[in-house]
């Protein structure tokens, strides 16, 4: 069987809506041909907009993709409940919304900023006992609410839309549902709401600007798609980076800690991420007492085949 070549890096995909997140990257993966490829951050089939997709050593840095925070712009209907919470559920009732003005609609907002406890939405993918909340739902199966804390650093009001809608952009904490946010701004109101339409616009530093999309790359060859490849190391620019010489490189890739003279000062983070000399991905090393040990590391076969 012929070797699969060695690919580390991040891609910033415009997912479309319709299709789920995880057949958008299965996409990607016959795109480049290439197996070891993962998502970070999942987005409902109603949803499009910023995807990005990891792939070999990247995945690595999936964690705290997965932290990041969110920005989406999302559009809301008045009026209306569905099953979902979104356009694709079926109606449980209607009623004319009130009429209200812009400043009394930004003021609703205004009070969803801040951290609190969000319930999550019962079609959401989150589990119990191993089996998601959405399963029990189509099943009409009842099991306790699950909650997590989310924080709304802003919400901004954009416009409004036609049939008792509006548009807002939304930037917050990882595991907030903005349907959830759609259905608890109709409650306040007091005529009910539903999600009619969400785009995620930027997750992390990564903006939908960057993205893109899949008719794009279906149209590159594999080594034109690879160009659009950002370094795994963008994903967390929290991280200082430290390029090992490669003797050092060795030792840490058979799990060994090694010694540095100018880390505790230079990088004061607990975690790092690791490069060799020549800008290749080693993967995280860990700080501790003036030490660099390996963390979460690619695997050595990978790299020693290209270091001296």
């Amino acid at each position: 069987m012929k070797p699969q070549r060695s690919l580390t890096g991040v891609l910033i995909v415009n997912k479309p809506s319709g299709p789920t997140s995880n057949r958008v990257l299965q996409r990607v993966r016959q795109l480049f041909n290439f197996k070891k490829v993962g998502h970070t951050g999942c987005l409902d089939p109603l949803a499009s907009g910023v995807l990005p997709v990891c792939f070999g050593g990247a995945t690595r840095l999936a964690e705290f993709m997965l932290a990041d925070n969110k920005v989406y712009e999302a559009d809301i209907c008045l009026g209306i409940t569905t099953t979902t919470g979104d356009a694709m559920g079926e109606i449980v009732a209607e009623q004319t919304p009130p009429d209200i003005s812009d400043e009394f609609l930004q003021d609703i907002l205004a009070s969803f900023v801040g951290t609190s406890d969000q319930q999550a939405h019962k079609y959401s993918a989150l589990k119990y006992q191993g089996k998601p909340l959405y399963a029990y739902a189509r099943e009409g199966i009842e099991v306790p609410a699950k909650h997590r804390q989310i924080t709304i650093s802003s919400i901004q009001w954009l416009s409004r839309l036609s049939n008792n809608g509006f548009k807002i952009q939304v930037s917050c904490s990882k595991g907030t549902y903005i349907r959830s946010l759609a259905e608890d701004i109709g409650t306040k109101i007091g005529c009910g709401a539903h999600l009619i339409g969400l785009k995620r616009i930027q997750s992390g530093i990564f903006h939908i600007n960057q993205a893109l999309n899949l008719d794009v790359l279906e149209n590159l060859s594999v080594a034109e798609r690879e160009q659009f490849l950002l370094p795994a190391w963008d994903a967390v620019p929290h991280l200082k980076k430290y390029a090992m010489p490669d003797a050092l490189a060795h030792e840490l890739l058979i799990g060994r800690a090694v010694e540095s003279s100018s880390i505790d000062s230079n990088y004061p983070t607990e975690h790092i991420v690791l490069i060799t000399e020549a800008q290749q991905f080693l993967g995280l090393g860990r700080i501790e007492s003036g030490k660099i040990f390996p963390w979460r590391m690619m695997p050595k076969e990978k790299i020693f085949e290209s270091l001296p």
